[in-house]
């Protein structure tokens, strides 16, 4: 069986000088003519099921971070006025100018979920504190990047199913629902 030629390979044969004698253990090293395919740059084995390797992707860590701020601390936020607020109110609190009993209680709670976003990204405060305004705004960008694209409903709403929305979602409904009525009682 071994010693039967393709008919590729027999179409190519005819290509060569005829002087030259062909053996069969020489057939490996016939040029076959035809579209090459390029040189698979990984080492696998060709093999139908493996897959290739993802593209890394250069995203900024603190989408991340945002994406997990999104989920755990705060949904909807403005982030640059936060940063600016809270950056204020730790150096003023650092100089002793004023106190926490200062703070109004919106001030206090934007203050807790500023130091809560500090708490997510190891030197973020540094960053914030040295860099620019373009910095600040940069850093504002990523983190509402990532929170936007976190989702808060659970089980997720799907982007092209329209079946599971409204009062078909536990989460939609319960808000749709007016306020007179208990979304839990099951009347």
């Amino acid at each position: 069986m071994d010693n039967i030629l393709r008919p590729s390979e027999f179409l190519n044969l005819h290509k060569l000088n005829p002087a030259q004698h062909i053996t069969m253990s020489q057939k490996e090293n016939v040029p076959l003519t035809g579209t090459k395919r390029k040189a698979r740059s990984d080492n696998s084995s060709g093999d139908v099921f493996t897959c290739s390797p993802r593209k890394q992707s250069k995203t900024d860590p603190l989408v991340g971070f945002g994406h997990h701020f999104g989920r755990t601390i705060r949904s909807f936020c403005r982030l640059q006025p936060l940063i600016k607020n809270g950056m204020t109110w730790i150096m003023q609190l650092e100089l002793e100018r004023i106190t926490e009993a200062d703070l109004s209680p919106s001030e206090l709670k934007e203050h807790d979920i500023y130091v809560q976003l500090l708490a997510l990204s190891p030197g973020l405060e540094e960053r914030l504190c040295t860099g620019s305004d373009q910095e600040i705004f940069y850093v504002a960008d990523m983190i509402t990047k990532g929170a936007s694209g976190a989702s808060v409903l659970s089980p997720p709403l799907q982007r092209n199913v329209k079946t599971d929305r409204g009062f078909h979602h536990p989460q939609t409904g319960e808000l749709l629902c007016p306020v007179n009525l208990n979304w839990n009682d099951d009347k």
